[in-house]
């Protein structure tokens, strides 16, 4: 009960921080919607101009909202550990009972509000500007949504630990660690396309069985089931490394006294 208790806490606090928080509200919608115009018009232009018997709408633009299912699944718990540096509160969450499984906890919940708000909006205005409708990809929406849900979390949970234990100095990751995989899990193009070496890479990454899984959907409507269990068994094995170096890096810092760079950086 105790535990709920604080969970509940780290959620409520950030709820009631969002009104005011201008920078988390450009977040949320900007950047997205600058993305959906950039990528949207570039799809058109293609369908007008590239082959024919391709819709390049469906396959990119589907794509990039999956990316952003990703990608803020991370920030939903990178960013909500930076507020607190931000607003000097580490030393308030160190001092107190707080385990790392319920800040991650506190933060995935708090993240997932957010992102149900942010991707509903972009879902509803991608078909309101093309016409495209990311619910045509059926049921498969669902495990692959989810899939991308939890490699967000594993990239958050590892970008956390960084800057837990290298201070603010370490704060490009939380950007940027996300972004270092996009190259290898075929976003926007097949693995087929890769040098042999990054494709080892990329099959080594649970997102990329998800974006080959569009691609097969929207080029030739099949479902290969398989490509989904490899995801999620990736993902559970990321996702508990992480947690174990995330909860490794918490109690170092307490030990060793790492935690002033969080305060005075």
């Amino acid at each position: 009960m105790a535990a709920i208790k604080r969970i509940t806490a780290i959620v409520l606090r950030h709820i009631l921080l969002l009104p005011k928080n201008f920078s988390r509200w450009i977040d949320m919608f900007f950047w997205p919607i600058l993305d959906l115009l950039l990528w949207g018009f570039t799809t058109i232009y293609l369908n007008s101009h590239g082959p024919q018997g391709i819709n390049f709408v469906m396959l990119f633009l589907g794509a990039l909202i999956s990316w952003d299912i990703l990608f803020r699944a991370q920030q939903s718990i990178t960013i909500t550990f930076l507020e607190d540096i931000w607003a000097r509160n580490m030393l308030n969450l160190f001092v107190s009972p707080l385990s790392p499984l319920e800040f991650l906890s506190g933060a995935i919940i708090y993240g997932m509000l957010k992102h149900i708000i942010t991707m509903t909006f972009l879902v509803l205005l991608a078909f309101w500007l093309y016409s495209y409708n990311y619910l045509t990809l059926g049921f498969y929406l669902v495990p692959a949504v989810f899939n991308l849900l939890l490699f967000g979390w594993v990239i958050g949970i590892v970008a956390t630990a960084v800057i837990v234990r290298f201070g603010q100095s370490a704060e490009i990751v939380a950007w940027g660690l996300a972004f270092m995989i996009q190259p290898f899990v075929g976003v926007f193009y097949p693995v087929s396309t890769m040098p042999p070496i990054f494709r080892a890479v990329s099959y080594a990454l649970p997102p990329t069985y998800i974006f080959e899984q569009m691609r097969c959907i929207v080029l030739n409507k099949t479902v290969n089931i398989n490509f989904l269990w490899i995801a999620f068994a990736l993902n559970i094995f990321y996702l508990l490394m992480a947690f174990v170096f995330f909860s490794y890096i918490w109690k170092s810092v307490k030990i060793k006294g790492y935690l002033t760079k969080l305060e005075t950086q």
